[in-house]
């Protein structure tokens, strides 16, 4: 779970792998977060970013997932937010359910 808003998450190439169930990476009211250069697999999601209240955020988030490699999950990214300007760019993702 990431707790902290305008951060770097770089892996610099480590894996992070589950047993087939839960979150690689969850951010929930998270806004300026990168994660890059990271290997997740093996679980419900992937990366899973969610708003916490059923409206709508004061403004939009704006978060980035690049070169990073997602495989073998069940959903490999979702957003359940108001993710309105954030970045999903050269990642591999392959192998996942939906």
């Amino acid at each position: 779970m990431i707790l902290c808003d305008g951060i770097v998450v770089d892996g610099a190439g480590h894996a992070l792998q589950g047993n087939g169930n839960g979150t690689g990476i969850f951010l929930q009211e998270r806004n300026g977060v990168t994660i890059r250069n990271l290997k997740i697999c093996n679980f419900t999601y992937g990366i899973k970013f969610t708003w916490l209240n059923y409206g709508l955020p004061a403004s939009p988030r704006s978060n980035k997932v690049l070169g990073n490699t997602i495989t073998n999950n069940t959903c490999a990214i979702a957003f359940y937010d108001f993710s309105s300007g954030s970045e999903v760019s050269d990642n591999y993702i392959a192998n996942n359910t939906e």
